[in-house]
């Protein structure tokens, strides 16, 4: 193993304590939600949420804090641009 490298064992440690539960998934299209979801499942070891919408993908990410967010760039109501000034806007709060 290479100095600085992480063994199989430190990955397995931080893939159970949620270091990797973060994700979310924003496509408008079941099947390809399905691919990417398992890709990313399957080679980087994530948990990933998905939503079906920029509208769904934007509650979900403000309350779960999310370490990264796929988003297809056309999925709908919001295009991605606007998705992220939406992100970036802090929520009203009472």
């Amino acid at each position: 193993m290479l100095s600085g490298s992480i063994s199989n064992t430190e990955i397995n440690e931080e893939l159970r304590s949620g270091l990797y539960g973060k994700k979310i998934l924003i496509h408008n299209k079941p099947n390809m939600q399905d691919v990417i979801q398992a890709c990313l499942t399957t080679f980087a070891g994530w948990n990933v949420r998905v939503a079906n919408s920029t509208l769904e993908g934007v509650p979900q990410a403000i309350l779960s804090q999310p370490e990264a967010i796929i988003v297809e760039f056309c999925v709908g109501e919001i295009d991605g641009l606007r998705f992220l000034k939406q992100l970036r806007t802090p929520p009203d709060t009472p």
